[in-house]
């Protein structure tokens, strides 16, 4: 997708004019798409980020004001974030660490508003435009994704999946050294996930391709019948079921839902016996694409399988919400430690 490639162009520059406490000057930075960044390779490389360009300047005054009360929020952001403290008292530079703590202070209000999480990622913006290595924009770009992402549902914005979207596409090549193809795994699922949300959103067929791409990509670097792999296979049925809402045509959702259930058969082949969990989600998934298929189609043979596939998926369910004797306390219980995908 054009929006998220990395592209040579020229960069701008930006113009920060700051004040310190008390004044009420606006900063003014040049929004542009373009931003230069050092590369991975130790180069200078050119990124464009539109989505993110769209957000307004940041407002440094109203944000090193966050930092200027008396009150105790005030003086517990001040100790947490004594670049920002200092680079708005002007005592300090206004270069990466200045940025990223001022991020961090509009954080704890970026929640409340649309305009609020803009300031935030604004500040973030700036971090990324002045990280002084390839360590620090990778970092930027991930920490760009993560808020986004997280404040997209609860701010019912749709555009802030696609800023995270081109921050993981702009991440990318930084997936380098013996970590490169998890990274670049992890990198192209996020996307897909945040390009699908985002098609879900908008009811946009485009970004559910997109989407899809992304899944894939991300199956380049992923072991065969890996947990990764098994993930995506469940990714890429889901976003194309999803996408088969979005078809007029009866023969193309059919087409679109078949192949949802083929993406769900080579995940189910790949789960350990004892990973219950997974074949639960996958076998609810099953039977509600057989129930649409065979409305579709007439299919009493259809209607059958999707039964089946039903009271499957129904039995395991009741069967994960009965404790076992571990998870209760009886013998031999141990603790469960959690594994981030």
């Amino acid at each position: 997708m054009r929006r998220n490639r990395l592209v040579a162009v020229a960069a701008l520059a930006l113009l920060v004019l700051a004040a310190p406490f008390g004044l009420t000057l606006a900063a003014r930075t040049q929004a542009a798409a373009g931003l230069r960044l050092m590369g991975p390779q130790g180069e200078r490389i050119v990124v464009t980020l539109p989505e993110l360009a769209k957000v307004p300047a940041l407002d440094l005054a109203a944000a090193c004001d966050r930092l200027a009360g008396h009150e105790g929020p005030a003086r517990r952001l001040r100790a947490a974030n004594p670049a920002a403290m200092a680079g708005c008292a002007g005592a300090g530079e206004r270069g990466y660490p200045f940025y990223v703590e001022l991020g961090d202070v509009l954080l704890a209000g970026a929640g409340s508003s649309r305009f609020e999480a803009q300031q935030m990622l604004a500040a973030m913006r700036e971090a990324l435009r002045s990280a002084p290595s390839a360590d620090a924009a990778a970092m930027s770009l991930r920490a760009l994704d993560a808020r986004a992402a997280d404040l997209a549902e609860p701010l019912r914005a749709p555009a802030l999946y696609l800023v995270g979207a081109e921050a993981l596409a702009a991440h990318a090549p930084f997936c380098t050294g013996e970590n490169a193809a998890r990274c670049r795994v992890e990198t192209h699922s996020k996307r897909g996930q945040r390009l699908t949300a985002a098609g879900r959103w908008r009811g946009d067929a485009d970004y559910l391709h997109a989407g899809i791409a992304a899944y894939r990509e991300a199956l380049d670097d992923a072991a065969a019948k890996s947990p990764d792999w098994v993930e995506l296979h469940i990714l890429i049925g889901s976003a194309l079921a999803r996408l088969s809402e979005q078809m007029v045509d009866r023969r193309a959702t059919r087409v679109l839902l078949r192949q949802a259930l083929d993406e769900y058969r080579r995940a189910a082949g790949a789960v350990e016996p004892e990973n219950r969990s997974t074949r639960a989600l996958i076998n609810r998934n099953v039977c509600s694409i057989r129930q649409t298929l065979a409305g579709l189609e007439i299919d009493r043979l259809g209607t059958r399988r999707a039964i089946e596939e039903c009271d499957k998926a129904r039995t395991q369910a009741r069967a994960l919400s009965r404790p076992s004797a571990s998870a209760a306390g009886g013998p031999g219980g141990n603790d469960a430690c959690g594994q981030s995908s």
